[in-house]
């Protein structure tokens, strides 16, 4: 991951895509206004969570506008940030601490007033949101391979097949699992000592 995505993004090779949740168009186009100038910054927009969704897997981070939710925020915002996956800043209108407070403790990346949104101040915490953002998923992913083998530990391993049994339950498919048990290995690892062995695994893996 480190040598794609952080690369790319540290080189100015790869785009933020956002994604503004705004029910007024103009909003759409005063945001496009403002970013156009920052040719890392790629603006999407939709009216609703219901449209957000159709977004998944295809942006960087969310600009959500809590004035739109105004009768089940807290769900809406819950909603949103499970199903995406990704850093949503909140664009609120009064800036009281305890709304603010309560935003970041369900999960917000960041917390706008309206009243200060502009093109400096948008570029701001989009970025620093998404910077955050690429530096925890590279530390998530280094913590969880095995620094010796490279390999997926034993979490991320049955993380992904318990994802791959949802999928298959939804879809109606299979899943077909291979064990593959190296007898003697303990052996080898006496005989040509551990780092002989480590390489072998790891080229097994490959092959």
């Amino acid at each position: 991951m480190r040598d794609t995505m952080e690369t790319q993004v540290m080189n100015g090779q790869r785009m933020c895509r956002v994604l503004l949740i705004a029910s007024d168009r103009r909003d759409y186009l005063q945001f496009r206004h403002w970013l156009d100038e920052f040719p890392t910054l790629e603006l999407h927009g939709c009216e609703s969570i219901e449209q957000s969704l159709d977004f998944a897997r295809t942006i960087d981070l969310v600009i959500w506008q809590d004035h739109l939710f105004l009768e089940d925020q807290e769900s809406s915002f819950r909603l949103l940030v499970s199903h995406l996956g990704v850093p949503v800043i909140v664009l609120g209108a009064s800036g009281r601490e305890r709304d603010i407070r309560r935003y970041l403790l369900m999960g917000a990346a960041d917390y706008l007033r309206r009243r200060e949104a502009g093109r400096a101040a948008l570029y701001r915490v989009i970025t620093r949101a998404w910077y955050r953002n690429i530096a925890d998923r590279v530390h998530r992913a280094r913590g969880n391979v095995d620094p010796l083998t490279g390999l997926l530990d034993r979490t991320v391993f049955l993380d992904r097949l318990q994802q791959a049994l949802f999928r298959a339950e939804r879809s109606g498919g299979h899943v077909t699992l291979c064990i593959l048990n190296l007898d003697g290995f303990k052996h080898i690892n006496q005989r040509f000592g551990f780092r002989r062995a480590t390489r072998s695994f790891v080229r097994l893996r490959c092959d």
